[in-house]
């Protein structure tokens, strides 16, 4: 292929090296390293490498013993500009140490690594490279190193090639990945060298001794160029604003950098916003005021740079977002002192007795002009689920950062907004029922009504058969079943039973020893890998569970109640659910939260879990005297031996009232549909005139 004046010209660029890398130099070992935080638990998680000395490159002569080196490489992840000189770098040193040295480089990211897939670098393919963009030279890939299985496969291949190093270049999950794999190479004495290099354009990837990552520089250049394009465009025109948004999840680096460059009319920058403070309502009005300062001068244009996790540095929200988000790796959140009476608490606080919230009052709102409404509708799409988080809010009403996705807490986030942020009076009316529910009209169930609901004190609350996010006390990212207490006390589970196999419901005892902990916290959860591995601190079943769908029970150990989680097919970011915890409503999650409440979002659907008793006695006929009744067919079936009515009732499992029916009936069958009703739980009572009474519990799809 004939190259054109660019392309030579681009080739024979030698980027510039450190003076630490010019000429000869020598590696020197500094002080042991040790982890920003949690110490303790990485050096646990990394007995074999963690506190390894700093290495330090120093000019000198390097007297070392020249061996052939047999160096692999990956590229990992998103693409960064300078992919492609790091390899050719490492090659270039590669030879000018030892000509026979080798690079091998897999292709397609860390897949190439398990499936072998592989070029070996000479001089003619490198050179094609040098100096481009890009990360073609043997393509990226997402694929996960994570499991002991992978690592030992990993090795293989390694040491077909005889590689005894391994580089591999990506952002912080990937050199997550690096670090997981070199810890199992150091345990397994392998020979094999593991190396991190860090890539990420946001600029994030950083500490003492790394100062940027590559690829930053060339894409805030390439921002620069359109930024200043956008607004070339909006000085020419005089009648845009332009609000440019642009890379930086949790620093603003990018933005920064780029309004330095281009001079910006407005440019948000993190750090700050956190430094002083700053509410969202702050920020708005200093871009309002912004605009309407350039508007009073005649200019109605300009451009603002906006990145994209600025709302993480808000207050009103990054404690929050950080609390979820050790929440979803399964850390404990610390809440907050001036949050413990309620989020919404300021002057005076926000503090509601649980008698008040046990009535289930209006929320109503009023704003400036006097207006009211129930602002809880606009939040809850189900009215029952808005009402069951204002009855625990009775029970709950410290603010509990574990709380808010998924419980009570969620209202004072809401009455916070009303109140602070919206600016509007928010108080509570307890002379009229809730949205929705103006002619709600419920009953109290019968003894054996109650029981036939059979609520489980544990459920079957979540299962992840194809996980890729937690680490069980192997180190590996092996399926998992949690456990829910729906009780308010300390449940014990051992000597229950877990299978994958509804009719071998007693396939694993859960273990009676005492040695591994089987006792849930009131409202708590508890963690049972499925992987067939011996327990040492956790609990591990004797089965494994299929991603492609299936099904688990759990046993009581006395054999006497049972709970079922029929689960749908799903990949390794998703898990199948119940919300609220311990609920009747399943979902295909794309947030697996293992050990702590499920979470669920508009990226999660509603998974029409198949219908299987949670009780070993359920029925769903019954029969008294000439009266009988029976489920079929979405249709309730009533008969009744002897002439007269027959009352029919209709019911939830809290006694609300659905559906209620006066039959005449002569010996004759009458059906009544329920296809109006919407899918879950109910029991069914209807009596005749001889005081003969039937009960059955049905679930509806």
């Amino acid at each position: 292929m004939k190259k054109s004046a660019l392309q030579i010209a681009r080739a024979a660029y030698q980027p510039k090296l450190p003076k630490a890398l010019q000429g000869t130099v020598v590696a020197k070992e500094g002080a042991a390293t040790q982890s920003v935080g949690n110490q303790d638990e990485i050096k646990a998680m990394f007995p074999n490498t963690y506190g390894k000395p700093e290495i330090i490159f120093e000019k000198g002569q390097n007297t070392s013993e020249t061996k052939k080196q047999v160096v692999g490489v990956i590229l990992s992840g998103g693409q960064a500009p300078g992919g492609h000189n790091v390899i050719c770098g490492l090659y270039d040193a590669l030879k000018a140490t030892n000509p026979e040295n080798v690079l091998i480089g897999f292709k397609g990211g860390p897949s190439g690594l398990l499936d072998n897939d592989f070029i070996v670098f000479e001089d003619d393919y490198i050179n094609q490279y040098r100096n481009t963009g890009g990360f073609d030279i043997i393509g990226s890939g997402r694929t996960k190193l994570e499991t002991q299985e992978q690592f030992a496969v990993v090795v293989e291949n390694c040491k077909t090639h005889g590689v005894n190093a391994l580089v591999i270049i990506g952002g912080d999950d990937s050199n997550t990945n690096a670090a997981v794999l070199a810890e199992y190479c150091a345990a397994h004495n392998t020979g094999i060298q593991v190396i991190g290099c860090p890539k990420t354009i946001d600029g994030d990837l950083k500490n003492e001794d790394i100062e940027c990552s590559f690829g930053f520089d060339t894409a805030t250049k390439t921002y620069s160029e359109l930024i200043g394009n956008i607004a070339r465009d909006a000085n020419s025109a005089k009648k845009y604003w332009h609000f440019i948004k642009v890379m930086g999840r949790s620093a603003s680096h990018v933005a920064l950098e780029c309004a330095l460059e281009t001079q910006p009319n407005i440019c948000l920058i993190g750090e700050e916003v956190a430094a002083k403070k700053m509410s969202l309502a702050q920020i708005t009005d200093y871009i309002a005021d912004s605009v309407a300062a350039r508007a009073a001068k005649g200019w109605n244009f300009g451009v603002a740079i906006i990145p994209e996790g600025i709302v993480e540095f808000v207050p009103e929200f990054s404690v929050l977002i950080a609390e979820i988000n050790e929440l979803l790796a399964g850390a404990k959140a610390q809440n907050l002192t001036e949050w413990q009476y309620g989020l919404a608490s300021v002057n005076p606080r926000w503090n509601v007795s649980g008698t008040y919230m046990q009535v289930l009052p209006r929320f109503v709102s009023v704003d400036e002009h006097g207006a009211e409404h129930e602002f809880l509708g606009e939040y809850f799409a189900d009215v029952y689920e808005a009402l069951s988080m204002v009855f625990l809010k009775g029970y709950q009403w410290p603010f509990d950062s574990k709380k808010v996705l998924s419980g009570s807490s969620v209202i004072d986030l809401l009455v916070y907004r009303e109140t602070v942020m919206l600016g509007r009076r928010v108080y509570l009316d307890f002379t009229k029922n809730p949205f929705g529910l103006e002619n709600i009209e419920y009953e109290k169930l019968s003894e054996e009504e109650l029981n036939l609901t059979h609520m489980t004190p544990v459920k079957i609350n979540e299962i992840c058969a194809s996980n890729s996010i937690y680490i069980n006390e192997y180190f590996e990212k092996n399926d998992w079943i949690e456990l829910y207490n729906t009780t308010d006390e300390e449940y014990n589970v051992a000597g229950m039973y877990i299978s994958d196999n509804l009719n071998k419901p007693l396939k694993y005892q859960i273990p009676t020893d005492g040695i591994v902990n089987t006792v849930i916290k009131p409202n708590g959860f508890i963690v049972l890998w499925a992987d067939k591995l011996t327990p040492i601190n956790q609990l591990h079943t004797s089965f494994k569970i299929g991603a492609e769908g299936g099904e688990v029970v759990l046993t009581s150990a006395d054999e006497t109640w049972c709970d079922t989680l029929v689960y749908a097919a799903h990949n390794g970011d998703y898990s199948i659910g119940l919300y609220p915890d311990g609920g009747n409503n399943a979902y295909i999650m794309n947030k697996p939260t293992i050990a702590s409440s499920n979470v669920i979002n508009s990226y999660s659907k509603h998974w029409d879990e198949p219908y299987i008793p949670n009780s070993l006695s359920d029925v769903e006929i019954s029969r008294n005297g000439g009266l009988s009744l029976a489920y079929n067919d979405a249709c309730i079936e009533v008969r009744c031996e002897d002439r007269g009515n027959v009352n029919v009732g209709i019911y939830t499992i809290s006694g609300q009232n659905c559906m209620k029916r006066t039959l005449a009936l002569t010996g004759s069958t009458e059906r009544i549909s329920i296809s109006s009703l919407p899918a879950g739980t109910y029991i069914v009572r209807a009596a005749d005139e001889n005081d003969n009474r039937c009960v059955i519990k049905i679930y509806k799809k």
